[in-house]
């Protein structure tokens, strides 16, 4: 792998990584990992793949950065444009069990739905959002690697920021935390949001209430 960047997995138990560097997608059954779509060569269908999310008919969708659109990977490894209109920069996915596909894009947060698309939880405070998160009761979870703060989104559209502050790294009460470019997000059923915080070299713990913890790693880049 040149450059991983993306994960997920389908209903199966089958994993699928991007590699945002190589230009392909992955995909992991048990033990063996094959080329599922993409090229090594100069004829890459992707430029710079990067967040990842499954449907429930375990088509693969790619948040395809530079090319500035959603590609569809079908089961069989098919891939075909989703949505290219308008479109920033993707960089990360997901779909809410209502069947909305959010997305991360640029300076600001997409919903897409029937092939047309509109900002969801307008935030002049958006710097560059990077990776998505949705929980059980469909609030959406945002990092932001321009801002070094996690916001949560609510069904309603409004937006709170769940913890950050200022660059740097700090543990405690969410608004008084720090981070240093989160990227990805992951929610439990727990409402526990884990931070993969690259700046510090750690996954961070907010749990329900809001307090952030060191969940994994160090603040050495050799003890990721």
């Amino acid at each position: 792998l040149l450059g991983p960047w993306g994960v997920t997995g389908d209903i199966h138990g089958n994993g699928y990584v991007s590699d945002h560097t190589g230009n392909v997608i992955y995909k992991v059954v048990g033990d063996n990992v094959t080329l599922f779509a993409g090229s090594l060569d100069s004829n890459a269908e992707f430029d710079g793949p990067s967040g990842l999310t499954v449907d429930f008919h375990g088509n693969v969708y790619v948040a395809d950065q530079y090319n500035l659109r959603i590609q569809q990977i079908d089961p069989m490894g098919t891939v075909s444009t989703f949505y290219d209109t308008d479109l920033q920069g993707p960089t990360d996915l997901v779909f809410g069990s209502n069947g909305k596909l959010y997305v991360a894009d640029g300076t600001r947060i997409l919903e897409i739905v029937g092939g047309t698309s509109k900002s969801y939880g307008n935030n002049p405070e958006f710097s560059q959002p990077m990776g998505l998160a949705i929980d059980r009761l469909g609030n959406l979870y945002v990092s932001d690697i321009g801002t070094d703060k996690i916001y949560r989104i609510g069904t309603d559209e409004t937006i709170t920021v769940l913890a950050g502050s200022t660059k740097g790294f700090r543990n405690g009460p969410g608004l008084e935390a720090q981070f240093d470019m989160p990227h990805d997000l992951f929610v439990d059923e727990d409402f526990n949001v884990y931070v993969s915080d690259s700046g510090n070299h750690q996954i961070r713990k907010i749990d329900s209430d809001g307090y952030v913890s060191s969940f994994a790693g160090s603040r050495t880049s050799e003890n990721v």
